[in-house]
Parts: structure tokens; C-alpha cells; sequence
């Protein structure tokens, strides 16, 4: 029993109400809001047990951390977070001259010079080997682990050197008929060059007959090269002679050496040099080609079978295609 409750209801007087006076509809409003929260409805004197609150009676308190959070956008930089200076790089749609490694340090080649920015410590050096040289770097591309940088010349040299000493680790002298313009690793051990002359070759860097594999479809420039993905299966090309190739590298003829590799597919669909490609990350057989000047279109295509997924046209040259995992 609520003595407290009984004692007021037994002894509390009744106010009459006043002859002719009528209450306000708030008035009577504010009364019952009165007793429900002073009371809580109670209208018996004698309760021998407990009710249970209704839910109406619950106070709810909002939690904030309940709260549905909204999505929120994500948000491009319209304004470069830091800008270097890259005077003396030389303007020619066939090569390839900057590369940012998986060690976050980035490459540049600067007409006979290789330039290294670490975005970690904002430090930057050059490799003196390049001054050696005396010749133009042509293309530059890091190691999937981010250890060994490869840079090629224009006196068709390719160099492979320590990024953490500058030490040359091992150096190959190609033909003098053409230069490389195109690199792309499959493994940290197999490197893979595309040539001036439109030839496509595997090297393994541990070997001393280095050359293992060739890949043969370009008449011209080979401008770009990607593997679908580390020991990846598809190889893709793109060429000045605004064809992409894609190469199965389980289709390699094995009694010639090097090996040959059979073409997949043979794309002709681009009006202009194919300087961008990149594969989705997500679907290994799902590649994105850019094409140059005269095309302005990215194409999607189905590696397994050579069709076109969708054809974007960008209004303008593209010169990089990047496939990222999350948006």
C-alpha cells in the first residue's frame, strides 16, 4: 500500500468549482498532464502489488548513438595538395615516365635524369646512374613490393636498381633498332617490356638468359602495358597503332624460345594511341582502355570474350585509367 498516496487523497480538499465559471479547455489540458506525472494515473488507494508501467508511461530516452548516421559523400580536392616542378619532361605520348610504388615514394624520369619524391618524409634524391647514360629515360615503373625500380633509355638500355641504396642491381642491353617504352611487373621476378618496335618481352631478372617469353601483335609503339594482377593471367597492350591486345598467359607456346604467347583477343575499337590501361581490382577479367588525342573514350571490356562492356566518352585525351577497390 502507497500510505503517502492514501494520506493525500483521504485529506486533500475538494476545490468546487465556481457558480458560472467554465474551464478553459488548457486549463483542463494542464490538469490532467498535472496528475498524470505527479500520480502516474493512479486512481486506487489500496494497491497491494506493483503494476507495471505501460508503455506509454516509459520515459524514452533518445540515445544518440541509435541515430540512422547519413551517408556521408566523399569529397575530391578540387586543389593539388603539393605541386613539383618537372621542367625537362619530355612531351611524347609513347613513354612513360612517372610511377608511384607501393612504397609511396614517387618516380619521375626528367629527359636523362630519374628523380625519387618520398611522400612519407617529403625527402627527394636522383639516381646518378642516369646521368651516365647520356641518354633520355623512356619509361620508369616500381616493383610490386616496391624495392627495385626499372628504368629504361632511349639507347635501348633498361636499367634495374636498389631503391633504398641507388645500386645498380642488374642491367640489360637491348637492341638498338627500337627502345622501351612500356613496363609492367607480373611478379617481383618477371618484368615485362613493350618496345618500340611493337614487340612484347618477358625477362626474368634472376636469370643470365633473361629473355623468356615474346608476345607479338603491334606494328607500332607498344604505349602501355598491364597485368590483370600479381601472377595474373591476362596481359593487356595498348599501341600508336590504336589496337589493345590481350594475352593469356596459360597460351604460351612452350617449344620455342622464348615461349610465344598466342593472342586472345585483338581490339580495334579506339581512333587514337592507347596510352591507359588498368584492370578492376575486384574482377580480374574486367579491363578499362583510354585512348588518346582523337578517341576521348574509356572502354570496358570483357577479357574472357573481347566484348564491349560500355564506352564513356570523356570529352578530352586520356592519358590514365586507375581501377581503385572503394570509392
Amino acid at each position: 500500500m502507497d500510505m503517502d498516496f492514501a494520506r493525500c487523497a483521504l485529506t486533500m480538499p475538494s476545490r468546487p468549482q465556481r457558480d458560472g465559471s467554465i474551464e478553459s479547455p488548457s486549463s483542463a489540458a494542464y490538469q490532467k498532464l498535472l496528475v498524470q506525472c505527479i500520480l502516474k494515473n493512479r486512481s486506487r488507494i489500496f494497491a497491494f502489488k506493483s503494476a507495471p508501467e505501460s508503455p506509454a508511461d516509459k520515459v524514452c530516452q533518445f540515445d544518440e548513438d541509435n541515430r540512422p548516421h547519413k551517408k556521408q559523400q566523399r569529397r575530391i580536392p578540387k586543389d593539388p595538395d603539393r605541386v613539383l616542378a618537372a621542367y625537362d619532361i619530355i612531351d611524347d605520348d609513347r613513354l612513360n615516365l612517372l610511377d608511384w610504388g607501393s612504397n609511396n615514394v614517387l618516380a619521375i624520369g626528367l629527359n636523362d635524369t630519374v628523380y625519387i619524391w618520398n611522400a612519407a618524409n617529403k625527402s627527394g634524391t636522383k639516381f646518378s646512374r642516369a646521368l651516365e647514360n647520356n641518354s633520355p629515360v623512356t619509361s620508369i615503373s616500381w616493383s610490386p613490393d616496391g624495392k627495385v625500380l626499372a628504368v629504361a633509355f632511349g639507347n635501348s638500355d633498361l636499367d634495374l636498381v636498389d631503391a633504398a641504396t641507388g645500386r645498380l642491381l642488374v642491367g640489360i642491353q637491348g637492341d638498338s633498332h627500337s627502345f622501351v617504352c612500356s613496363l609492367a611487373w607480373r611478379s617481383n621476378a618477371i618484368l615485362t617490356t613493350g618496345k618500340s618496335d611493337g614487340s612484347v618481352v618477358d625477362y626474368d631478372i634472376r636469370k643470365d638468359d633473361r629473355a623468356i617469353c615474346d608476345y607479338k601483335g603491334h606494328r607500332l609503339e607498344v604505349c602501355s602495358l598491364k597485368w590483370s594482377e600479381l601472377f595474373g593471367r591476362y596481359l593487356a597492350s595498348g599501341g600508336k597503332d590504336k589496337l589493345v591486345h590481350i594475352w593469356d598467359a596459360r597460351m604460351a607456346v612452350a617449344n620455342h624460345h622464348p615461349c610465344q604467347h598466342q593472342l586472345l583477343h585483338k581490339i580495334n575499337n579506339h581512333t587514337s594511341t592507347v596510352r591507359a590501361l588498368d584492370w578492376c581490382p575486384t574482377r580480374s577479367n574486367l579491363l578499362a582502355s583510354g585512348g588518346g588525342r582523337n578517341d576521348h573514350c574509356i572502354k570496358f571490356w570483357n577479357a574472357a570474350n573481347g566484348v564491349c562492356l560500355n564506352s564513356i566518352d570523356t570529352g578530352s585525351e586520356v592519358c590514365v585509367v586507375v581501377g581503385q577497390e572503394q570509392i
